[in-house]
């Protein structure tokens, strides 16, 4: 994949990679991903909870953010 782009109004080409096209993106875009719904799932409510969310964040060893100040203390 490549990027074009203009540096003082010469036009250059260099490489991008995959990754970096799709954090562009969502990033940048603010690209958004619909996908259709499993066939055997027949409510809206698909979809993992905070708590799970949060679990696995903890098992990839991201730190959660906040607990440190509590609303009038």
């Amino acid at each position: 994949m490549s990027f074009h782009g203009r540096v003082s109004g010469t036009r250059i080409k260099r490489a991008l990679g995959v990754q970096a096209a799709l954090e562009w993106a969502f990033r940048i875009e603010q690209a958004q991903l619909e996908l259709p719904l499993p066939a055997d799932v027949t409510e809206e409510g698909f979809g993992f909870g905070l708590e799970y969310v949060l679990l696995q964040r903890a098992v990839l060893g991201c730190n959660i953010d906040g607990g440190q100040h509590k609303i009038g203390g």
